[in-house]
């Protein structure tokens, strides 16, 4: 549902929506110890948000993960 949703959003040029299901899919990839696609999604987050909290929450999950 969440990747209908996702694609939803993304076909709808709703950006911020996005950066919210990708920002929630990469906190669940890194949750599930998958960082390599928690990278990618949480960075994608960043690139499509234009809000700081959403960016400043994505890049706190990103930093999460370089830590051992």
């Amino acid at each position: 549902a969440r990747h209908a949703a996702l694609q939803i959003a993304m076909d709808q040029g709703d950006r911020p929506a996005a950066a919210d299901l990708f920002l929630r899919a990469g906190r669940s990839a890194a949750a599930q110890n998958d960082p390599d696609t928690a990278r990618a999604w949480l960075q994608q987050a960043i690139d499509l948000t234009g809000d700081s909290a959403v960016a400043d929450a994505a890049q706190a999950a990103l930093d999460s993960l370089a830590e051992p």
